[in-house]
């Protein structure tokens, strides 16, 4: 009879042993999961950042040429702002475009109702290689 109960025992310690190791797994596998979702949640997210980091230096080459331009006679001045917004590939948030076309806007006047004159300048920007082209001018359609 004591064995009986002895293995008895045994099997049902090995039993709540192999549980603890089934639950510990499970939740080793529920944990990977979290992190790595969380990792690529930031992935994401610096991606992102780094896409929008990228527009003040398209609108600083973009004034940098309109003050060219103005200083070479060939637009009217001054310059008093660039901005740049993206139309084309998508957002800086679409992380699946390879490729965004800014449409930018140079100030040159502003106006008693708070618009502004200017120039139409545009900007790609291929962001597998970080590289930018721009010019003035709409984009093309």
């Amino acid at each position: 009879m004591l064995g009986g109960a002895g293995w008895a025992a045994k099997s049902s310690a090995d039993a709540a042993a192999t549980q603890q190791a089934l639950v510990a797994k499970q939740h080793a596998a529920v944990v990977k999961a979290e992190n790595e979702a969380q990792a690529k949640a930031a992935k994401v997210t610096g991606e992102r950042a780094l896409r929008k980091a990228q527009v003040p230096g398209i609108e600083a080459s973009i004034k940098a040429m309109a003050v060219k331009d103005v200083s070479g006679g060939v637009l009217v001045g001054p310059v008093l702002n660039s901005t740049c917004t993206a139309i084309g590939g998508g957002s800086t948030s679409a992380l699946d475009a390879a490729s965004t076309v800014f449409s930018c806007f140079v100030g040159t006047k502003k106006n008693a109702d708070g618009s502004e004159n200017g120039y139409d300048f545009n900007a790609t920007m291929d962001w597998s290689t970080g590289e930018y082209t721009y010019g003035l001018g709409k984009p093309n359609s």
